[in-house]
């Protein structure tokens, strides 16, 4: 049987090759979502503190499940709690302990606050996700004046967007900006 291919599947599949070749090994390539798509794409985005951190294994993976008791939601509905699934963990239960990574895949530690952009139903079929790999989690650090920043690392990711592919790099701003930012691209429609 013959197969043939638009120019367009072609075109996609030889630029997808090349970045490939651009990228180094043990980089992480994620498509590139600005504020605006991970706000409509989530199901779920809440500020809270991280109440506990524990590796677990889901669907034969080894992943990390973090606990978020919510401070403030911005879209979706949620307890008092949401749990996430993060790639990545350690199963102690072996004989011989495990560990799995994943070049930039965000690391949350108990205590931490985070804002974070979710996706899936929050059970135990489609539990939540980060919205976006990395891409969908700041992390607050409260100030002095009584402000907050929000801030995301993305440095060890490689963003594949329509201009080809770019290294990640680091995002800072205030959490009330990006609140507002959040809640005018929500208002505007377009969610879900």
């Amino acid at each position: 049987m013959k197969r043939s291919f638009s120019n367009s599947t072609l075109a996609l599949a030889m630029a997808l090759a090349l970045a490939a070749l651009a990228i180094p090994a043990g980089a992480t390539m994620v498509i590139e979502r600005s504020n605006q798509d991970l706000a409509r794409s989530a199901d779920l985005i809440a500020v809270g503190q991280a109440m506990a951190v524990e590796s677990t294994r889901h669907a034969g993976e080894i992943m990390t499940r973090v606990t978020v008791e919510v401070d403030e939601l911005w879209k979706g509905s949620a307890g008092s709690q949401v749990s996430f699934l993060i790639p990545g963990g350690v199963d102690l239960s072996l004989k011989h302990p495990v560990t799995t990574t994943y070049p930039g895949a965000p690391q949350v530690l108990q205590g931490q606050e985070v804002v974070l952009f979710l996706t899936g139903a929050g059970d135990t079929d489609a539990p939540h996700r980060i919205v976006g790999f990395s891409q969908g989690i700041f992390w607050i650090s409260r100030q002095e004046d009584g402000g907050a920043r929000v801030s995301r690392n993305l440095s060890e990711l490689r963003l594949l967007g329509p201009d080809g592919v770019r290294h990640g790099g680091r995002d800072t701003g205030s959490l009330g900006a990006l609140r507002q930012e959040v809640q005018s691209y929500l208002q505007e429609g377009g969610t879900r």
